[in-house]
């Protein structure tokens, strides 16, 4: 039997990700909807949700209101996204890791400021995470709370927190946790989905729980 690890598992293709972006970028859309990246971190996000939102909610969420697409678009969209939902749920359900649409290497100059686009995706993932708050730490909240601290961290959302603010210094550790976010979303899955007697899968890191959550302004229309 082979060693290999399994390979990444790519929710969307490359047309149906230009896709999503170029509805996601319609004039019809309020200018603070999601852009591609953000939404794909929401909704892998709502993947592993406990209970994730209805249709109609999720895309009202992710346009920011109501909008005005033509009806062709508007399904488009809708098929889009739960797609990702669907594709990202089944592949952490098999324990395959998921192949994001930015790249989990972090130039030093971007992540000071934020501006790596994986910080966007886990932005995008952790307002998810916030809108449903209660849901997600309903149980195993400390399991729960160690394993969304790289997202956190990288999100942006929580640069104040002066837990969050001493990751910022450390580079080489804010790398490291950018290459586990693929492992941890699995470990996600398997906290908040598997029977309470099954075995809880081991954090990639140590960390507190941070209860307080800055305005989200990441992913957003440049």
């Amino acid at each position: 039997m082979s060693d290999l690890p399994e390979p990444s598992y790519a929710l969307l293709s490359d047309e149906e990700f230009e896709l999503l972006d170029h509805l996601l970028d319609d004039d019809n859309l309020d200018s603070e909807a999601m852009d591609a990246v953000y939404a794909h971190g929401f909704m892998v996000a709502q993947a592993l949700s406990p209970q994730p939102l209805e249709t109609a909610d999720l895309i009202a969420t992710v346009c920011n209101g109501e909008t005005s697409l033509p009806k062709e678009a508007y399904q488009q969209l809708s098929d889009l996204l739960i797609q990702l939902r669907q594709a990202a749920a089944s592949a952490c359900y098999r324990g395959h890791e998921i192949e994001l649409p930015v790249s989990l290497n972090l130039d030093e100059g971007e992540i000071q400021a934020y501006e790596s686009p994986l910080c966007d995706w886990c932005a995008g993932f952790v307002e998810s995470v916030l809108l449903q708050e209660a849901l997600w730490f309903s149980k195993a909240e400390q399991d729960i709370a160690e394993l969304l601290l790289p997202l956190m961290a990288l999100s942006g959302l929580f640069e104040e927190e002066a837990e969050v603010a001493s990751l910022q210094e450390n580079f080489p550790l804010l790398q490291q946790m950018a290459l586990q976010v693929p492992q941890i979303l699995i470990d996600l899955y398997v906290v908040l989905h598997a029977p309470e007697e099954k075995q809880k899968p081991k954090s990639p890191t140590t960390m507190a729980k941070s209860s307080k959550k800055k305005t989200r302004s990441g992913g957003k229309k440049r």
